[in-house]
């Protein structure tokens, strides 16, 4: 398996950290944007799957996401803190993504911001160790027919401080 870890990315144009193509990796204790500007995404995930991104700080300085993966499968987010990215806390992009897994993550958004958003995939948020979304506009965003969430519940997950929706539908998300 690759690892990527204990890690401190700061002053780069484009994304912080991007795993591409792969597969059996770890990702984890990575500071990124904690000290200076990163132009794209914090973490960037692309094609690849059985992924552990657990146990990072991404924090105000980056630009982009502060996790983004299109399109990916078995991937488990795990006690990351993200902090006032300039986009969405979590982003799910696109179609054709597999099983996510949300456990203990907390993601703090800025003003008109998105804690977490799903356009495809299986969501687990099932785990008894609570992801807890503060601030933004949107706590969760689910969008789209392709997206699903694990056992229907989004598990012990906390919301505090959203001036729109703790959890917003559109196109026909979770209809099924």
């Amino acid at each position: 398996y690759a690892l990527v870890a204990g890690n401190n990315v700061d002053f780069v144009l484009n994304n912080g950290i991007e795993y591409s193509n792969g597969h059996d990796a770890l990702i984890v204790g990575n500071d990124v944007g904690t000290l200076g500007y990163v132009g794209g995404n914090g973490i960037d995930i692309r094609d690849s799957n059985d992924l552990l991104v657990g146990w990072n700080d991404i924090d105000t300085n980056v630009q982009g996401n502060g996790i983004f993966i299109d399109p990916s499968f078995n991937i488990t987010l795990q006690n990351n803190w993200i902090n006032e990215v300039g986009q969405t806390g979590i982003y799910v992009q696109g179609l054709g993504n597999g099983y996510i897994k949300l456990a203990g993550n907390t993601v703090n958004s800025r003003a008109g911001n998105t804690g977490a958003r799903f356009e495809s995939g299986e969501i687990d948020m099932s785990s008894a160790n609570f992801n807890t979304f503060t601030g933004g506009e949107n706590g969760l965003e689910f969008d789209g027919p392709e997206v699903k969430l694990t056992g229907d519940t989004f598990g012990t997950t906390k919301f505090v401080g959203q001036t729109g929706y703790y959890i917003a539908l559109s196109n026909g998300a979770m209809y099924n």
